[in-house]
Parts: C-alpha cells; structure tokens; sequence
C-alpha cells in the first residue's frame, strides 16, 4: 500500500538536499530607493508586494523540491523502462526493474515533481507583473505575458532583457516549459504514452510510447533550479544599478 512508503526527511536530510544545490539562494531581495513623494508610496507598496509574492512562491518551489528528492533519492529504477520481448513473451514489457516498492515511490516523487511545475511557473509568471509594475507598463493584469513585458523591457533596460532571454531561450528551461504543459494538457512526461501515432492519410501505427526517466526529469529540475538562482543574483545588480524612483 502507498502508506508503507510515505515518508518525511529529516532535519539532517533537508539541509543536505538543500545544501546540494545552495537551494536557499532561489530567492532575491532588492534594496530599492525609498519613494520622495507621497504618490510614489503606493508604487513603492506595489512593487515590494509583487516581490513578495514571487519569493513566496519560490519558498514553496524549495520546500517541494526538498520532498520530491527525497522520493527521488530512494531510488527509481527506470533508466531502462522498457524491453522487447518481455520476460514472459510479451512484445514489450515496460518498468523492467521495478518492484512492488517503486510503483508507490514514482508516484510520491511524480506528485511532488507536478507541484513544483506548476510553481516554479507561477512564480516565474510573477516575475511579469512586477516588471509590470516597477516599471509603470499599465499592462492590464488579464492581458499580461512573459513576452508582452518582455517586448517593452528590451527597449528601455537592454541588460535585463538579454537576461531574461538569456532563461527563457536556454534548452533547460524550454524543456521544463514543454514539460509543465504535458502534465497540464497532454499524456505527463512521466506517464508511457498510447505509443498509437496517427497520419495524414488516416493510417495509424502502434510503438513504443514515449517517457521521459525520472533520472531526466530531476536533472532537467536541478538544471533550472541552478539557472535561476544565477539569473536572480544577475537581476538584483541590474535593478539596484538602474532603479526607477
């Protein structure tokens, strides 16, 4: 049953995954100038409040992070998920070296892994509205978009925006992107496929599906995890340098 392996890391085992990956850096504070006028304080609240915002949600990045490695760190084994013929004449046999243990594993750890998608996502889609509002684009919040504010910031802060391309373009961080919107729409990376591929001619065809390894997925998270502690460190000296009062 799923019970017999639910489990919690210890105290030793978080500051050791955490201490992995310096996971206490994804997270920015910028010391911003304080506001002159009386008008300036409302925009001043603002901007702090979407700040705020983005580094609660990376809080809860981190805390999903440290549970997902912790599943992952029991062990899945599915570098090789497939074989053909099984081992009792099936003509493919999928999960070859699981046992009964690592079906409930893979599930805590692909529960976990979906979390931090959709997080990690929405703290990065955060990120829009304080560019939105530290730099006064009155951008409506239900038109607003990573590349809608990223079109206006190339043509006032150059440095940001190679930046922000600089995540945003990199093959990490569109792989995560392709991911999250497979788990949203789609099979979920972690999940085999039909493998039934369909063609223009109406014909159809049956293979192996497709996965993605727990290994890749968890490589592909640490990569962009990495990633975006550089970019936060980059950002906080490139706000601090250019402020807008």
């Amino acid at each position: 049953m799923l019970v017999d392996y639910l489990s919690y890391p210890s105290g030793e085992e978080w500051r050791k995954i955490a201490g992995e990956i310096s996971l206490n850096k994804l997270s920015v504070e910028i010391n911003f100038p304080s506001p002159t006028k009386a008008i300036d304080l409302i925009v001043s609240q603002e901007r702090k409040d979407w700040l705020m915002l983005f580094n609660n949600r990376l809080g809860e990045v981190r805390q999903t992070y440290i549970f997902l490695t912790h599943y992952y760190n029991m062990g899945i084994p599915d570098d090789n998920w497939h074989k053909s013929p099984g081992d009792n004449g099936e003509s493919i046999q999928y999960y070859t070296e699981f046992e009964d243990k690592h079906y409930y594993i893979k599930h805590m750890y692909d529960y976990y892994a979906d979390i931090l998608y959709f997080k990690f996502i929405s703290a990065w889609d955060t990120l829009s509205h304080f560019y939105n509002v530290y730099y006064e684009f009155k951008i409506s919040i239900k038109y607003i978009s990573r590349y809608k504010v990223l079109d206006r910031i190339e043509k006032i802060n150059p440095d940001l925006y190679e930046c922000i391309r600089g995540v945003q373009d990199s093959e990490a961080f569109n792989k995560f992107i392709e991911q999250r919107n497979d788990i949203t729409h789609n099979f979920s990376p972690s999940q085999i496929d039909s493998g039934i591929k369909r063609y223009n001619n109406g014909s159809a065809a049956f293979s192996i599906g497709k996965y993605t390894t727990t290994r890749e997925r968890q490589n592909n998270i640490v990569e962009v995890i990495k990633m975006t502690i550089k970019f936060l460190d980059e950002i906080k000296i490139i706000f601090e340098r250019h402020t807008v009062k």
